[in-house]
């Protein structure tokens, strides 16, 4: 499942605030969790990541196993029909493992919110593809307490995005898509690596756009499905979309800088926004922010 320059197309890079726009757009129930085309290697890393390290990949809190059974009879009309797990592993997961089993089948990560005392919380999840994040970590906090890790832009996202959760219809499903820039083309990616990759002279640059098409889905006014579909796509991509390759320049450069840094390790904005100028035959003023950006933060 790896892309190319039509990623790319899907994306938008606002150039003045507020950054944290949820570029929400409701989607139909055809839409919702779609078969992918070339899902079988994704759906062994899967099968591989749930062997070997379980208790990281499938997480249940405080969901009880009838709750998450109705989440798995939501899912399983979704699953790659050939996607197996194996009956040792799947017994790991005693009394939950339909959910396991419905998560595991699918190529998107699935969480679980449901209210609690007021405001929805993370209850379960099977995430295979983190980004820099934790399920275990994040298991039992509300929304609005998983997003106060993102720098704050002055729009309140993190309530903003409880605040909308309450809002949904039951039955509805709402989509966003998120991005960020990786030197390493790897969906398992939990934590930052201890040392990010040299890239010096390389051209281009052996960096990976990753695309995280997210969705919600109301089961009812109490019960969330939060679905993650992670692609990977080389930043090469964008020399076939020069109009893109602008706009992410123009979006980086505006941005402040612990805006930038958790989308792009700084060690690598500056090669970034070298690569996409040439993409886009934008104008020096992209080459002397990347010079001030390697000035507040090092080569």
């Amino acid at each position: 499942m790896r892309c190319g320059p039509e990623l790319v197309d899907e994306l938008t890079f606002p150039t003045r605030p507020p950054w944290h726009r949820m570029g929400l757009r409701r989607v139909t129930a055809g839409e919702w969790l779609p078969a992918p085309a070339g899902a079988g290697p994704v759906l062994r890393a899967k099968q591989r990541l749930l062997e070997w390290v379980p208790e990281r990949v499938v997480v249940v809190g405080g969901a009880d196993p009838e709750t998450l059974d109705r989440v798995a009879a939501v899912l399983e009309p979704h699953r790659e029909p050939t996607a197996t797990v194996g009956t040792t592993t799947l017994s790991r997961f005693a009394p939950n493992q339909r959910f396991v089993e419905a998560a595991a089948g699918l190529v998107d990560d699935v969480c679980v919110m449901e209210r609690r005392d007021g405001a929805h919380a993370l209850v379960a999840g099977a995430v295979w593809f983190p980004s820099r994040w934790d399920v275990r970590a994040r298991m039992g906090r509300s929304a609005q307490a998983i997003h106060e890790r993102v720098p704050d832009d002055g729009s309140r996202m993190s309530a903003r995005a409880e605040q909308f959760m309450a809002r949904i219809d039951p039955g509805d499903t709402w989509a966003r898509t998120n991005w960020f820039v990786h030197d390493r083309p790897v969906r398992w990616a939990p934590r930052p690596p201890r040392r990010p990759r040299d890239l010096a002279g390389q051209d281009p640059p052996r960096l990976w756009l990753r695309s995280e098409h997210q969705t919600l889905h109301a089961l009812d006014r109490d019960l969330m499905i939060f679905t993650i579909r992670t692609r990977l796509a080389p930043i090469s991509a964008f020399a076939a979309r020069p109009e893109a390759a602008a706009a992410l320049a123009a979006h980086l450069r505006a941005l402040p800088h612990d805006l930038v840094a958790e989308k792009v390790h700084p060690d690598h904005v500056g090669l970034l926004l070298d690569y996409l100028t040439r993409c886009s035959s934008s104008n020096s003023r992209d080459q002397r922010w990347s010079m001030g950006w390697k000035a507040s933060f090092g080569p």
